[in-house]
Order: structure tokens, then sequence, then C-alpha cells
């Protein structure tokens, strides 16, 4: 099982992976709410086909809760065109978020359209 803090990191960047490259909230799997109550933050998948799972992560630790309609743990391409691994690595790595990491995993979003997407998850950005 990995750390609380790696738990969360990992679920901020599949939150900011899916808002970089799904710009319709609606068509997103991932989601990650930093100020979702006064101190905790909430992760969240949900995938239009009755699978689900949420994670609070409170000062007292964290749980998860997940449900999936056909019983079977199996891996997804969510996407529908072919993305960088070296780029959600770097993601996936929390690395601080740069324009060209944005650019790279979807060339019709920016860094500026994303900031609300930031705020929310919590994401790091990299100053330059």
């Amino acid at each position: 099982m990995p750390s609380i803090e790696d738990l969360r990191h990992f679920t901020q960047s599949l939150a900011m992976l899916d808002a970089i490259i799904q710009r319709e909230w609606e068509g997103r799997y991932y989601s990650f709410n930093s100020r979702w109550d006064q101190k905790q933050q909430m992760a969240s998948m949900r995938n239009g086909e009755g699978d689900s799972w949420f994670c609070v992560f409170a000062p007292f630790g964290a749980f998860l809760k997940g449900f999936d309609h056909e019983s079977k743990m199996s891996p997804r391409n969510n996407y529908k065109h072919p993305v960088s691994l070296a780029l959600i690595e770097q993601i996936y790595g929390h690395k601080p978020l740069t324009e060209g990491v944005v650019r790279g995993l979807n060339p019709k979003a920016n860094l500026a359209e994303l900031s609300d997407d930031l705020a929310e998850i919590g994401y790091p950005v990299s100053p330059n």
C-alpha cells in the first residue's frame, strides 16, 4: 500500500491528467477537490458505466470506498488518442506542471485555461 501522501499525489495526478486531456468536466473519469471541506480533500472516479470510487483525505488519515459493477479489476485506456508515457510519468510523479507538458498531452489545452482545475486539484505548477 502507498503512503497516504503518495496516494494523495497519485489521485491528484490522475485528476490533473484527466483535466488536461479531457477539457469537458462531464467526460472526465477522475476528479480531486483540494478544498472539499475545511481540513479534508476528496478524490473520485466515475466511468459512466457504474464503476466509481472516492477517497477522503483528512487529518486523521484517509479512507477509500469503491464499487465495480463487474467485480473485475482491469486496466483501461480512457483516452481517444495516443499520449506520451514520459509526460504521463511526469504527472504521476507529481512534478510541477509546465506549458510543455500540457501541450504535449493535449495540443488544444494550456495552463491558463487549466487555472480553475489547478486550483481545485491543488496540483503544483512550475514557476516558469
